[in-house]
């Protein structure tokens, strides 16, 4: 196998793995559980309340977005 499509198959597999590991925290912060457990790590936590986990959507899926108001073109 060439160098260069080793080099390919690790990166998209730590690309992969990263993604994975992202997606499993962020699932878990978003969860509503007090005590989590995934394989050798426990935690411990602290629920939000209702408008914190609001705010934490809201930043996570860009739903605040700022309003622009545009002036209307005028021809000549």
């Amino acid at each position: 196998m060439e160098p260069a499509a080793i080099i390919a198959i690790i990166t998209v597999s730590f690309t992969g793995l990263g993604s994975l590991i992202a997606t499993i925290f962020q699932n878990s912060s978003l969860s509503r559980c007090t005590e989590i457990d995934f394989f050798c790590c426990h935690c411990t936590r602290d629920v939000m309340n209702e408008q914190e986990m609001k705010e934490m959507d809201d930043i996570i899926h860009h739903t605040k977005e700022d309003q622009v108001l545009a002036r209307p073109v005028q021809s000549k």
